[in-house]
């Protein structure tokens, strides 16, 4: 279970990092739909990317504690 996660951390981790990228560097195109908000604004990005990446986590740790929690020669049995 730790490793599932701790795999899915690091993958959310490398996409959040990549989406930041991504939207510093095409800030410049969005910049002209954005009203009262400036499209670098570092509190506006940390806040997405850290909600995505909590999703992102919990769609994947959520899973991986119901999977440890069953018993695996009761699933080989039923089988």
């Amino acid at each position: 279970m730790t490793a599932v996660i701790t795999r899915s951390v690091r993958i959310a981790l490398m996409g959040a990092a990549a989406g930041l990228v991504i939207s510093v560097i095409g800030a410049r195109v969005i910049q002209s739909l954005l009203f009262a908000t400036d499209a670098r604004d570092p509190k506006t990005l940390l806040a997405v990317s850290g909600l995505l990446v909590f999703a992102a986590v919990t769609a994947c740790a959520v899973p991986a504690i119901k999977a440890s929690r069953v018993d695996p020669m009761a699933t080989l049995r039923a089988e």
